[in-house]
């Protein structure tokens, strides 16, 4: 393999979640930041947390989802990211 070759794949392994840490991270950062309905819920509070919270007081035995089926809850959520993109935190 090349090195310039290498470089390209290492780059895009690396940055294949648009700078965030996974998948799951990127895409709730993205519903929160381009859906009308989530930004604005979103803007009612002051952090992840605080948002998970107000689904989870409203029906706490649910499961919440983003449209691309990413569960609101997941573990692998970098939540200081997510902070970062939504709250500027």
């Amino acid at each position: 393999m090349t090195n310039t070759l290498k470089q390209a794949l290492d780059a895009y392994t690396t940055n294949n979640h648009n700078g965030y840490s996974n998948y799951e991270t990127w895409n709730v950062s993205v519903w929160l930041l381009n859906d009308e309905i989530l930004y604005k819920l979103a803007q009612l509070c002051n952090s992840y947390e605080q948002f998970l919270n107000l689904f989870q007081a409203k029906k706490p035995d649910s499961v919440f989802y983003t449209r691309d089926f990413v569960r609101l809850d997941d573990p692998r959520i970098n939540i200081d990211e997510v902070n970062q993109a939504v709250w500027g935190q």
